[in-house]
């Protein structure tokens, strides 16, 4: 049996891992994401420089809960893609926390068989167990495309918009 995620197949999401997929980093699709981000009331950070939620150079992005905020940190990335794919997962924690208040929307198979390898070590080493499957399915959900994403994102969402 074909497991779905978003009407999608979930061999698909392997697909879209790995080099080949460059996450269209567009600016259509920078201003899409925002405007879902701003859809449920998630004010988006660009931080240019090392300061406040981006001083540490390791990272890219992060979900503020306290806030209801993302922060992008364009200082510590290297390109456009890096940058653009962070998004997509700090905004799916948002999606997390405000549209679901934490409830999985993925199954375990379903991110099991979508997670990479070097994912699964990543999470073990700089996770605390209780954010493992937050953390791993916000991975899953950022690898897809863009209209993927969104429709995802607008499912889950649908109540709030």
């Amino acid at each position: 049996m074909l497991r779905l995620v978003f009407g999608l197949p979930i061999a698909i999401l392997s697909a879209v891992y790995g080099p080949a997929n460059a996450t269209e980093a567009s600016t259509h699709h920078f201003r899409q994401v925002h405007a879902a981000a701003t859809s449920i009331g998630v004010p988006v950070h660009y931080v240019a420089g090392r300061t406040g939620e981006c001083s540490n150079e390791r990272l890219l992005g992060v979900y503020v809960f306290a806030e209801r905020a993302v922060y992008l940190c364009e200082a510590n990335s290297d390109s456009d893609a890096r940058l653009f794919k962070t998004f997509k997962h700090e905004l799916w924690h948002a999606a997390q926390h405000v549209c679901r208040n934490m409830a999985s929307t993925l199954t375990d198979d379903q991110i099991r068989d979508a997670l990479p390898h070097a994912d699964r070590a990543t999470l073990r080493e700089l996770y605390p167990e209780h954010q493992h499957r937050a953390e791993a399915e916000a991975r899953v959900v950022a690898h897809l495309p863009t209209p993927d994403f969104l429709r995802g994102f607008n499912t889950v969402c649908k109540h709030l918009q």
